[in-house]
């Protein structure tokens, strides 16, 4: 061999080695899986088995993939392993539930994802008439832990990431958490009042919550309440509506990130009903709060990455009206009001329990929504709001006089 052809077959066992070694660092284009993001809950689709649709919830406060209803699994034979009893979000409740084998379930845009059911045996829409759509059940983000998982409420994508992006600079903060059950907690700074001094707590980030932030109040609890304090709907869970009280705390931390006056839920519970489920921590982060950021969090090594989308912290509204509005009725297209905050607005106008909102600031039932009728109630921009409602089959017309209530 002439040092010619030597010097080529170097060159080409060393082409041969560069493309080996950049192959073996190609990674696939990250996935994008679409949701939409209704009432501050992210839902996604998916088709059961490979064959049933239904819409989701997707939920990184999730231990187990769940079904509300076992209509969607009873389709198909000998599909159960076992029944289980689960303990419902009111920390009261235990539900009958099934076990499925392993199905092969289809996720747009990622494929075939393989996993069992919970399935629970009496149906629960309590959800449902909380969002104002129909949700089946709940998705579990653990099924994606081994991915660094990235949520972009703005273009409504969670986008899974094979490595941490290279867009993720110094303008992220990062922080550790703690995965518990496939489930991600952090620690937080908690300050009620300006009165006292902030508290540490460990809460779960919890893409599956529709409020801001919900802390587990105990007996001799260390934390003083903010005030004033307000009756309130925590949310519906599997062991249906929760209610509880509501305030505005002066400051959370989280991260090294901060909001202030951020409207907080409190859930009062005793040690009887802690025992029921010693796992729970001291509350949740919700989506109210994620949605200000851009998140990644990566599972695999138990970091949480964070950048404010604005400048602008923008405090976040509360209803001023002292009505809270569920669906109902065919499609869910029919708005009921499910609660009368004493002393409130609504209470002052003669608003009740059971009354329908058939008009909103001069709009039609059909024009309506529950994030259109929750925006006016709580817009500080109006003070006056014009409704009509039937009640007993009788049209009534009332105004309700807006005002900070928290």
């Amino acid at each position: 061999m002439n040092f010619f052809h030597h010097i080529q077959k170097l060159r080409s066992i060393w082409m041969c080695g560069l493309i080996c070694l950049l192959s073996g660092f190609v990674l696939a284009a990250p996935i994008k899986i679409p949701f939409r993001y209704v009432q501050s809950f992210i839902l996604i689709e998916l088709k059961v088995n490979s064959k049933i649709p239904v819409q989701l919830i997707f939920d990184t406060g999730a231990e187990h993939h769940i079904l509300f209803d076992r209509i969607y699994t009873d389709l198909f034979e000998n599909i159960y392993t076992r029944q289980v009893k689960v303990i419902g979000s009111d920390f009261q409740q235990e539900l009958n539930a099934l076990i499925t084998k392993p199905l092969t379930n289809v996720i747009p845009a990622f494929g075939e994802l393989t996993f069992p059911w919970l399935v629970l045996e009496d149906a629960n829409q309590a959800l449902s008439e909380w969002v104002g759509e129909n949700v089946q059940g709940i998705l579990s983000a653990n099924c994606f832990s081994n991915y660094i998982l990235e949520i972009d409420y703005r273009r409504q994508q969670i986008i899974l990431h094979e490595k941490l992006p290279k867009k993720i600079n110094k303008s992220y903060t990062v922080c550790s958490n703690s995965i518990q059950k496939n489930k991600p907690y952090i620690q937080t700074m908690v300050q009620s009042t300006s009165s006292v001094k902030p508290i540490p707590m460990e809460l779960l980030l919890d893409t599956g919550a529709g409020v801001p932030l919900l802390i587990y109040a105990y007996e001799k609890d260390i934390l003083t309440m903010p005030q004033p304090l307000i009756p309130g709907y925590l949310g519906s869970g599997l062991g249906g509506k929760i209610n509880g009280l509501v305030g505005r705390i002066d400051q959370f931390q989280f991260c090294n990130q901060s909001q202030t006056l951020v409207p907080t839920y409190f859930h009062i519970i005793d040690s009887i009903q802690l025992s029921l489920d010693p796992s729970q921590k001291k509350g949740i982060i919700g989506n109210q709060i994620l949605e200000k950021y851009s998140i990644f969090l990566d599972y695999r090594n138990q970091k949480l990455y964070l950048k404010l989308k604005s400048t602008k912290n923008k405090i976040i509204q509360f209803d001023r009206s002292g009505i809270l509005v569920v669906s109902g009725g065919p499609m869910l297209k029919n708005y009921y009001v499910s609660m009368v905050i004493p002393g409130s607005p609504a209470e002052e106008a003669g608003i009740e329990i059971g009354d329908e909102i058939v008009s909103l600031k001069g709009l039609g039932k059909s024009f309506l929504s529950l994030h259109y009728i929750q925006k006016i109630l709580s817009s500080k921009k109006l003070d006056k709001v014009k409704i009509k409602l039937l009640r007993n089959n009788v049209k009534i017309k009332r105004n309700i006089r807006l005002r900070e209530l928290i």
